[in-house]
């Protein structure tokens, strides 16, 4: 019986946590949950974990664990230090990723094509790239922490680097180019001891104001398919990774345009929710079997065209009465759709910039999908707390 432990994130008890601890569960293991809070949130580990440990119990929390798996890269270099012989994938590859420098530095060094950049480590280096003629648009980043929009700011001018930096805490952050982007594409990736590595389908992300909000299935050539695939496999194999992890691409002007990567996620990601319904097996049960190294079959995809879209800033009672009016405009409309799934976080409390849940749409009629889609859109538009 293998002990698997979880780390959480700062923010109370993770989606991302509770889909691993359930796929966990279902495949045997027993779980022991950490979840790095004084206070827990209303999604309570207790429900779907063993047992918790809060911080002043990081030495049973270990002694009590076999392996350990994270839902965020967002972890204290302390807790890293304590727990890093059972971490995996391991802290040098979390350490690696945690930090936007040292994963660009390293997409380099793979010869792997990245939007231009400057590593801003001080007030000194903002003078020299300050002193240099730009004629494109930049993004400035925190080289660690942020997420979901958080720690980053678009500049329209170059003049306006060091009021942004100041803003941003004056830390340690990256310059990066502004790139004309068509479309961004996720790859999702299961890399097992054997050195066997499973794709699942790759979805086209859409965001809003920095956020996902919508993971759905792409027109996509199979030139594109394996050109990410391979670049996948290059980067897995390097790290000699161990487990799921989802790799970002911007793809430019069109749907065979050049493919520049954004970033690299050593772990479960938001974008592979549709898995759950869309395939033979989810990102979250392939983790666990390439952690505990238990076998595992390829990944079918089950419909041909898939949607997940995030419920941002919903209020437990907006959900209700979303999932009322969008089941009555499914059977109204009489639509064809193979799977409708809703999932609610239980949260608390709403804010207008939260995932407070996601639904998944399955469809082997493009139509139906579409249809399904606007109006979702329509209904979300609707309600106040979420993003417009």
């Amino acid at each position: 019986m293998i002990k698997l432990g979880i780390i959480g994130p700062n923010s109370g008890a993770g989606q991302l946590g509770r889909f691993l601890a359930l796929a966990a569960n279902r495949l045997t293991c027993s779980l022991q949950a950490h979840i790095s809070v004084q206070t827990i949130s209303s999604n309570s580990v207790e429900d779907w974990t063993d047992e918790h440990f809060d911080l002043s119990e990081i030495d049973s929390f270990f002694k009590n664990t076999d392996l350990i798996i994270y839902e965020t890269e967002s972890i204290s270099l302390e807790l890293k230090e304590k727990l890093a012989e059972k971490l995996i994938p391991q802290a040098e590859i979390l350490n690696q990723f945690s930090n936007r420098f040292q994963e660009k530095l390293f997409f380099r060094q793979l010869k792997i094509k990245i939007p231009e950049f400057y590593y801003l480590k001080n007030a000194e280096n903002l003078k020299d790239v300050e002193g240099k003629t730009f004629g494109k648009q930049w993004r400035l980043k925190n080289c660690e922490g942020g997420y979901d929009g958080k720690g980053q700011l678009t500049l329209d001018k170059i003049s306006f680097l060091k009021a942004s930096w100041e803003s941003l805490g004056g830390q340690e952050c990256l310059l990066e180019e502004e790139v004309p982007i068509f479309r961004e594409l996720s790859i999702i990736s299961t890399r097992f001891k054997s050195g066997e590595i499973i794709h699942f389908p790759i979805p086209v992300n859409i965001y809003k104001r920095g956020i996902l909000y919508r993971s759905r299935s792409p027109k996509i050539s199979k030139k594109v398919q394996d050109k990410l695939k391979s670049t996948s496999k290059k980067i897995l194999n390097k790290l000699n990774y161990i487990g799921t992890c989802a790799i970002e691409f911007f793809q430019l002007e069109n749907e065979e345009g050049v493919l520049l990567l954004n970033e690299l996620a050593p772990r479960v990601h938001n974008s592979g929710h549709f898995s759950l319904e869309a395939c033979n097996q989810d990102q979250f049960e392939t983790h666990i079997k390439a952690i505990c190294d238990l076998p595992c079959s390829e990944i079918e995809l089950k419909f041909k065209y898939f949607s997940m879209t995030n419920l941002i800033g919903l209020t437990e009672e907006k959900f209700e009465l979303l999932k009322q009016k969008f089941n009555n405009f499914i059977e109204t409309e009489k639509l064809e759709l193979e799977a409708v799934q809703y999932y609610w976080y239980h949260k608390s409390p709403a804010r207008s910039l939260r995932k407070m849940g996601h639904l998944t749409i399955c469809s082997n009629c493009e139509e139906s999908l579409i249809k399904a889609e606007n109006f979702l859109d329509e209904l979300l538009s609707l309600t106040e707390l979420c993003l417009t």
